[in-house]
């Protein structure tokens, strides 16, 4: 029988483009973030365009993201900061 804490995950794992980097969020469903709020800081803070984030996945406490390899620093930067 399917394990029921996997339910809505992704079939399989979503491998990166090659030129892309991702990136851990220590914070997750739990905390309120979801992808939507998230895409949003990502443009209002880091000036990311959403084309350049290519795979968003939270969970309860954790989440990542797969972002550009050029724009890494940049959003390393802006959300550490």
């Amino acid at each position: 029988p399917r394990d029921a804490s996997r339910e809505g995950r992704e079939s399989g794992p979503h491998i990166p483009h090659h030129a892309d980097v991702r990136l851990y969020i220590g914070q997750g469903t739990k905390q309120g973030m979801d992808e939507e709020h998230f895409r949003e800081l990502l443009t209002d803070f880091a000036e990311v365009e959403p084309s350049e984030v290519r795979y968003i996945v939270f969970r309860e406490d954790s989440g990542f993201f797969d972002i550009s390899g050029s724009r890494v620093k940049k959003v390393l930067e802006t959300l550490n900061g």
